[in-house]
């Protein structure tokens, strides 16, 4: 049997159709193999027969549309800086490993990083954290605009938060295969956002919010921390679900509801993290009644042509004006001027 590092020396860049970029992917033979690669980062995109297709582990280093504090509390001079220093750090830091780097294409704002294991990537991944913590310092200034990712331990948020977590986890434990609940990061949820004043802008775009899962499930639970007003949530899957081999069922290629879904005769408005909005766009064709769409932290031009509104940083606009060929380049710069000209969010969060 090959080893991890055989494996995944043959790891190959290919074109990921849902996030529009270039990705580190390799191919395993046997369901076996492949679980045990599952269980070491690595992520189902297709199955062939006897064949699967798996993304190698990712570490998102750096994200401008939503950075880790405190640089989500910097100035855009101080934010563009830490970005390219990122990219900077990591190519260096990188450079004859066996780990890569991709950052560009439709993509735009997230720098992420490729390796063998995620353990051995998230060891470089805090590397590369530290020189840029250390840049940071010395060079930028913070404008003490509080981020929507502020976070929190979710071991002291209120109780009413936590039971919505366990309800959701119970909803996903009902159809997994005994022991594969590592293979699905909510389970190891340990933090969210602390309360913020957006979610209440958000919340008042629909009688309900939905929230896809499981990426939103974070935000799902920061939003209810901030309103009291119970959110909820969906599970759907664009080209197929990665966790098809941890299930007892085949599972369904519609919208799978984690939480009650809302009454029948409410709007909706339908909220995701956006990497090209196409689950966002696909589902809000699917479900009845949605008013308005939300890219939560969107990482191209593409989430936000599909979106109505977007959350980038603590910045919450309708993308009105940011669609088109003329914002595709720079759409995120246009963004970045809005947010320093707009106000900081204020009000009382409930």
């Amino acid at each position: 049997m090959l080893t991890v590092s055989e494996i995944y020396r043959n790891a190959r860049w290919t074109k990921n159709r849902d996030f529009q970029r270039s990705v580190l992917q390799v191919r395993v033979r046997g369901r076996d193999t492949c679980l045990g690669m599952l269980f070491r980062g690595y992520r189902l995109v297709d199955v062939d027969g006897e064949w699967y297709e798996l993304r190698c582990p990712q570490h998102v280093l750096f994200d401008l549309s939503n950075p880790c504090p405190p640089c989500g509390r910097l100035d855009t001079a101080g934010l563009l800086y830490a970005w390219t220093s990122a990219k900077r750090h990591a190519a260096a830091l990188t450079r004859g490993t066996p780990f890569s780097v991709a950052a560009g294409g439709p993509i735009q704002t997230a720098i992420s990083l490729f390796g063998p294991d995620m353990i051995s990537l998230r060891r470089v991944g805090r590397a590369i954290d530290r020189l840029l913590m250390a840049d940071i310092a010395a060079r930028c200034s913070i404008d003490g605009r509080p981020s929507p990712a502020q976070p929190i331990r979710l071991a002291d948020a209120p109780a009413r938060v936590r039971q919505l977590l366990g309800e959701v986890l119970d909803a996903l434990r009902a159809d997994l295969l005994p022991g594969m609940e590592p293979l699905i990061p909510t389970f190891a949820l340990e933090l969210i956002g602390d309360r913020h004043p957006v979610w209440n802008r958000i919340g008042s775009l629909g009688d309900r919010l939905v929230f896809v899962g499981l990426s939103s499930i974070a935000h799902a639970l920061s939003f209810y921390l901030t309103t009291g007003v119970e959110p909820h949530i969906v599970e759907f899957h664009m080209g197929g679900d990665p966790y098809r081999l941890a299930r007892r069922s085949a599972g369904a290629p519609g919208p799978r509801w984690l939480t009650e879904p809302p009454p029948s005769a409410a709007s909706i408005a339908l909220v995701d993290v956006a990497y090209t909005g196409r689950t966002l766009h696909t589902l809000a064709g699917q479900l009845q009644h949605v008013g308005a769409t939300v890219a939560l932290f969107p990482k191209s031009h593409l989430a936000v042509d599909r979106a109505d509104y977007v959350l980038f940083l603590d910045h919450f606009t309708s993308t009105q004006g940011l669609r088109g060929l003329g914002h595709r380049r720079r759409w995120y710069m246009d963004l970045l001027r809005s947010r320093a000209s707009a106000p900081a969010l204020g009000g009382d969060a409930h």
